[in-house]
C-alpha cells in the first residue's frame, strides 16, 4: 500500500510540473524603447518599462535624448560601450542611440528583455517583442516681437516643409485671445529636413530683426528677403524670432520769443493727419495753461502732407522760421508765416517760430 501511495504522489507531482504556464503575450506591433538596463559586469542590455525595473547589478538607462553607445556583437547581442570606442571582437559594430535619423530595430527576448539587434522588426521570433529606437524629435518655434510691444497688428507668415502649416497668423497683443505671439511645431523623423519661414510685409512696419537659434550651420536667415531657410535635423529645437518696428514720425511746434518768457499767446493753424487744426502756445514759464512747444506722434496713417502756419500778432514780428528733421520735400516761407511739410517714416520734424517784440 505504501508503494502505491508513493507512486500516486510522484504521478501527481509530475503532473504539477508539466502544467502549461502561459508565456508572456507578445506585443502586437513594435514599440519605442524608452528605458533599458545594462549589466555592470559586461554591459549586456535588456529592455525595461521604466528605470525602476533595473536591478542592483544593473545601470538604468534613459534612451532619449542620449547619447548611448552600444556594441553590436556578431551574434546580435547588445552591450553598452563606455564611449566612442572600438568594439570587440572583430566584426562588432558601434552604434549611437538615438540615431541621427530613421530608426534602429531590436528584438527583446521574453520575459528577460535581453536585446538582439536586427535590421527588420519582422526578424523577431514568437518569443521576442519587436522594439525600436527612433531619432530624437525636433521642433520649430516661430516668435513674433513688436516695437512697441503688445501691438494689435496681425502678421502673416508663409511656411514650407513637412509637419508645419502653410500659413500662420500671429500678433504680439497679449489681449488677443485668437492669435498668439509664438507657435511651436513638434517634428518627427518624417518631418526633418528643409523648411522655410517667411513673413509678409505689413504697411507701416519694418522688419528690423530676424534671428534663428538652435539650428545647425546649414540654416540661414535673410533679413532683406524676410525669410529663414532651415535644414532641421534630429534633436534640433529651432526658434525663429521676427522683430518688427512700427514706422513712426513726429512733428513738434516750438515757440520762441524775444524777449523770452513773454505772456503773449500765439495761435497756430495746422493741417494734415494726426494733428489738431489749432494750437496755442506761449513762452511764459509761469503759464499753467499753455506750453511753449507741443509734440505730435505720427503713425503710418498720418504720414504725408502737413502745414503749420502762425497767425500774425499785433506788436510782434515773425523773425525766424526753421524746420529741422524734414526731407528735401519740405520747406518754410517766412513771409507767408508757414511751414509746408511732407513727413515720412522716421522723420522727427521740429519747426521753431521765433517772434520779436516790436519797440514801443
Amino acid at each position: 500500500m505504501r508503494v502505491l501511495r508513493m507512486a500516486f504522489f510522484l504521478a501527481f507531482a509530475t503532473a504539477l510540473l508539466v502544467v502549461d504556464v502561459p508565456a508572456p503575450a507578445r506585443a502586437a506591433a513594435p514599440v519605442e524603447l524608452q528605458f533599458a538596463c545594462a549589466l555592470k559586469s559586461n554591459g549586456l542590455v535588456r529592455a525595461a518599462d521604466s528605470a525602476g525595473q533595473c536591478k542592483k547589478n544593473e545601470d538604468a538607462i534613459t534612451i532619449k535624448p542620449g547619447p548611448l553607445f552600444v556594441c553590436i556583437k556578431p551574434d546580435g547581442s547588445v552591450r553598452r560601450a563606455s564611449g566612442q570606442v572600438t568594439c570587440k571582437p572583430a566584426g562588432a559594430v558601434l552604434l549611437e542611440l538615438p540615431p541621427a535619423s530613421g530608426t534602429i530595430s531590436f528584438c527583446a527576448a521574453m520575459p528577460s528583455g535581453v536585446l538582439r539587434y536586427v535590421t527588420d522588426a519582422a526578424q523577431c521570433s514568437a518569443n521576442e517583442n519587436a522594439v525600436y529606437v527612433s531619432a530624437n524629435p525636433a521642433s520649430l518655434t516661430v516668435v513674433k516681437v513688436t516695437d512697441p510691444a503688445s501691438d494689435p497688428q496681425d502678421f502673416d507668415f508663409d511656411l514650407t516643409g513637412a509637419g508645419v502649416p502653410a500659413d500662420l497668423d500671429m500678433d504680439a497683443d497679449a489681449g488677443d485671445a485668437t492669435l498668439s505671439s509664438s507657435q511651436k511645431f513638434e517634428l518627427d523623423v518624417a518631418d526633418f529636413g528643409a523648411h522655410t519661414v517667411s513673413e509678409s510685409a505689413v504697411a507701416g512696419w519694418t522688419l528690423t530683426g530676424l534671428e534663428c537659434t538652435g539650428a545647425g550651420g546649414d540654416s540661414s536667415t535673410d533679413l532683406a528677403a524676410r525669410t529663414a531657410t532651415l535644414d532641421i535635423d534630429a534633436g534640433e529645437d529651432v526658434v525663429c524670432t521676427f522683430t518688427n518696428t512700427k514706422q513712426r514720425a513726429s512733428l513738434t511746434v516750438v515757440k520762441v520769443t524775444d524777449p523770452a518768457s513773454d505772456p503773449q499767446d500765439f495761435d497756430f493753424d495746422l493741417t494734415g493727419a494726426g494733428i489738431p487744426a489749432d494750437v496755442d502756445l506761449d513762452t511764459d514759464a509761469s503759464s499753467a495753461t499753455l506750453p511753449s512747444s507741443q509734440k505730435f506722434e505720427l503713425d503710418v496713417a498720418d504720414f504725408g502732407a502737413h502745414t503749420v502756419s502762425e497767425s500774425a500778432v499785433a506788436g510782434w514780428t515773425l523773425t525766424g522760421l526753421e524746420c529741422t528733421g524734414a526731407g528735401g520735400d519740405s520747406s518754410t516761407d517766412l513771409a507767408a508765416r508757414t511751414a509746408t511739410l511732407d513727413i515720412d517714416a522716421g522723420e522727427d520734424v521740429v519747426c521753431t517760430f521765433t517772434n520779436t517784440k516790436q519797440a514801443a
